[in-house]
């Protein structure tokens, strides 16, 4: 019977989001709680990228949407690869649920004599100024993106990740020219 089909169809696509969810909220919780001890070893960045752009590849072909990965030269970072993977995946999932067909996403990676740079920018609609100051604090949504999935933690998560690895997470948008979401990594972090 179709209908039972699209019925188990749309309650197995529930149960893979409740998961999700559940998964999200305990890693936070995790971090918020200082149980995690970061897993360090060298992380080939580019290759990390190259990661997180496969697992959208199917999404964006989709929604018609382009990504494109800019790096002048093959970085290596002392990080955890799991929880960067985590935190910069965060940054694109943000920029593709928040970018129209025919918007594109730009990850650039670049390195300077202080830090690893991890910049994820669109051209969508950008945050509303009013957002601004509140974007990574806990459950936060926006009034002006209840039409978007997500419950608030994406960002929490990733700034609480970036902090951990002694760097931090800055943000610039401007309403219709889209967002720039830039990690910082310190070289200073040892093996």
């Amino acid at each position: 019977n179709e209908n039972v089909v699209n019925f188990l169809a749309k309650s197995d696509q529930e149960l893979e989001r409740m998961q999700t969810l559940i998964t999200n909220l305990l890693k936070l919780a995790r971090l918020a709680a200082g149980m995690i001890e970061l897993k360090l070893s060298p992380v080939v960045i580019n290759d990390l990228l190259r990661q997180i752009a496969a697992t959208f590849e199917t999404r964006l072909q989709l929604e018609q949407k382009r990504l494109a990965i800019l790096a002048d030269s093959r970085v290596s970072y002392p990080g955890d690869r799991q929880w960067l993977l985590e935190a910069i995946s965060n940054l694109v999932k943000n920029a593709v649920e928040h970018t129209n067909p025919g918007d594109q996403i730009q990850i650039r990676v670049e390195e300077t004599p202080l830090f690893v740079k991890i910049t994820v920018w669109d051209n969508g609609p950008g945050i509303h100024p009013d957002d601004l100051n509140h974007i990574f604090k806990r459950f936060y949504r926006s009034r002006f993106s209840q039409d978007k999935p997500g419950i608030g933690i994406g960002l929490t998560l990733t700034k609480s990740v970036i902090d951990l690895h002694g760097g931090f997470l800055s943000v610039e948008s401007s309403a219709e020219q889209g967002t720039r979401f830039t990690v910082h990594l310190p070289k200073l972090t040892k093996l």
